[in-house]
């Protein structure tokens, strides 16, 4: 999760804080602002399962 979303500066401001991902035990969220910033950490995401022998 730290490959996928290491140099994504898009995210959204919570109390200050840059969001752009919550992790609940087995569900991750993407969040960014505009329809495209989440769609891209998801294919980041897909793109490095192969790295660590997960199938797609």
């Amino acid at each position: 999760m730290k490959k996928t979303v290491n140099g994504h500066q898009d995210s959204i401001s919570i109390g200050g804080k840059p969001i752009s991902n919550l992790r609940f035990a087995d569900d991750t969220y993407f969040m960014g602002g505009t329809s495209s910033e989440p769609q891209d950490l998801t294919n980041r995401l897909y793109d490095r399962t192969g790295a660590y022998g997960m199938q797609k």
